[in-house]
């Protein structure tokens, strides 16, 4: 999966979209349970975050999230290089 983002605004706006395109792509599958790792910490956590996220990503962690909860389990885990 690659795909050409025009003037991104930062590089966790990048990592937020990537996130999104996973989820649909799992989503596509119709996998039921689904475990997402990512390296980068910010979005992670604010995909832990029951809060809503004011940044201007936070439309794609919010998207990210719903669409999350089509899944029978879903986990995103944080793993460190």
């Amino acid at each position: 999966m690659s795909e050409q983002i025009l003037l991104p605004q930062s590089v966790v706006e990048v990592e937020a979209i990537a996130t999104v395109n996973a989820i649909h792509f799992v989503q596509e599958l119709s996998l039921p349970s689904v475990i997402f790792e990512g390296d980068f910490e910010i979005i992670i956590k604010a995909l832990w975050s029951e809060d809503d996220s004011f940044s201007s990503y936070g439309h794609l962690i919010a998207e990210a999230k719903v669409c999350s909860d089509s899944f029978l389990s879903c986990c995103f885990s944080h793993f460190h290089k």
